[in-house]
């Protein structure tokens, strides 16, 4: 592969670290984050796997993309942080009514189906992840 602009995606693993960069040589880039070459964030984070890749002409907005994925990415995780924590109180909250009114076991089930009912397009609402 010829020299050309890219902005590029790494992962540490599935579901793991990410890593923005914008380069002109993607093919000698990604082998020196494969190899620790490169100082700093990758290599300190074991961040080697390509995940995605965009090619372009020119370097002239490549910077600017790699800034508005990063941020999407920084937003994502954000919003899977705040989730995590609301399961977590909804689930505490079920537990809490558990012990202090005697709810049983089924009203975790019953919850979790009534929220995947009132919120079709989220898969998030399992008995797992609520926490109980």
């Amino acid at each position: 592969m010829s020299k050309q602009p890219a902005v590029y995606i790494l992962s540490s693993k599935r579901n793991g670290t990410l890593y923005v960069g914008v380069t002109s040589d993607l093919v000698k880039r990604v082998w020196a984050h494969k190899n620790n070459l490169v100082e700093g964030f990758t290599k300190r984070y074991g961040v080697h796997q390509l995940v995605w890749y965009e090619m372009h002409e020119s370097m002239e907005f490549e910077d600017l993309k790699a800034r508005v994925i990063s941020a999407r990415i920084c937003a994502a995780r954000a919003v899977n942080r705040d989730l995590i924590l609301l399961y977590w109180d909804i689930g505490h909250g079920i537990v809490e009514k558990q012990k202090t009114l005697g709810w049983g076991d089924a009203v975790v089930e019953m919850v979790a189906r009534d929220l995947r009912r009132a919120f079709p397009a989220s898969q998030s609402f399992s008995p797992d992840n609520l926490g109980a």
